[in-house]
């Protein structure tokens, strides 16, 4: 589809294998979410894959998910057939909004190869051994993304990977916590021009 709206009621929506595909302009939006104190947030509208990622927006720009707890993503590690690309929540995607989601247990990243704006999302529980110090993060991307009052923790890699030729990077008023490797972590070529920007967050 494209420039549709689907509004997912509450529940835990099963999708094996399969990959959701939203289009150009598409909005994918749940029931409204509880934000605990600490950023962490209990979305009532769950989508639970076993696949190579969750949500695949690739090809795919101008896309918004909102309200959305995104887990269970499988992969058979950065050598294999499927990359370093599987085992991600959600994945690819270009001028995306991610809002009010909660990216969760998934083998290699919650967010992944991605271009856009994370803004009050819960990245937590990410990463595994075969991707760990490779591709494991609560979020990696090698394109310009923001994170905003967010809540970035306890992924075992990096928490917000910026990798090369991300050309601008920016955390803000997010709590980056307890993760195994970098809190941020921003690489750069430098035959690339860019600007990195990290303003009132906490990194821990």
């Amino acid at each position: 589809t494209t420039d549709a709206t689907f509004c997912l009621a509450p529940g835990t929506y099963e999708l094996g294998k399969e990959m959701l595909r939203p289009g150009d302009r598409d909005k994918l939006i749940g029931s409204p979410v509880t934000v605990a104190e600490d950023g962490a947030i209990e979305a009532p509208t769950k989508i639970v894959g076993s696949g190579a990622a969750v949500i695949n927006l690739a090809l795919a720009s101008d896309v918004l998910l909102e309200n959305l707890d995104v887990s269970g993503a499988t992969g058979d590690g950065p050598r294999s057939e499927e990359g370093r690309n599987s085992g991600v929540g959600i994945v690819h995607g270009i001028d995306t909004t991610l809002r009010y989601v909660v990216a969760h247990d998934n083998a290699n990243a919650g967010v992944k190869a991605f271009n856009g704006i994370v803004d009050n999302v819960e990245l937590y529980a990410n990463g595994s051994a075969p991707y760990t110090g490779v591709t494991a993060a609560g979020i990696k991307s090698a394109r310009s993304f923001e994170v905003t009052s967010s809540y970035v923790h306890d992924n075992q890699g990096v928490g917000v990977w910026a990798d090369i030729r991300a050309e601008r990077l920016v955390v803000a008023e997010t709590v980056v916590v307890n993760n195994e490797l970098a809190g941020v972590r921003w690489e750069h070529d430098k035959r690339d021009e860019g600007s990195s920007i990290l303003a009132r967050n906490i990194i821990q």
